[in-house]
């Protein structure tokens, strides 16, 4: 019984549709870059995406709030907010869901990348 549940409980954990990213409100603008990198990763292969500012720390809500619309803003290229942001105790939290991003004209693409290594190649030749 035990082995069982244990498995099953393990299965619910790897098939999760939600990650999340913790940070304070107090945040540099390198670490938040870093956060949202990992977002955008976490987004772009298709998981809802919960951004949480914590601590009594968060600027009384406004400073908190305006970090996540800012966070929103920078990821609106590969998701749309789902919960605005909105306070929870000594929380601030943010739901983000990822949109379908379709790579068009793959063919194109890799055309002109062969065309680049032919002009690199005639260069090196000279």
């Amino acid at each position: 019984k035990k082995l069982k549940e244990s498995l099953r409980k393990a299965d619910q954990r790897r098939s999760q549709t939600s990650k999340e990213v913790r940070m304070r409100s107090s945040i540099s603008e390198h670490d938040l870059k870093t956060k949202v990198a990992i977002m955008e990763k976490f987004l772009l292969k298709g998981y809802k995406c919960k951004a949480t500012i914590m601590g009594k720390m968060s600027g009384g809500g406004k400073e908190g709030i305006f970090l996540l619309n800012h966070i929103a803003e920078l990821l609106k290229h590969c998701s749309k907010v789902e919960n605005v942001p909105k306070k929870e105790s000594q929380r601030i939290v943010m739901i983000l869901q990822g949109t379908a991003v379709k790579k068009a004209n793959t063919s194109e693409e890799s055309e002109s990348e062969e065309s680049e290594d032919k002009d690199v190649e005639d260069e090196r030749q000279k």
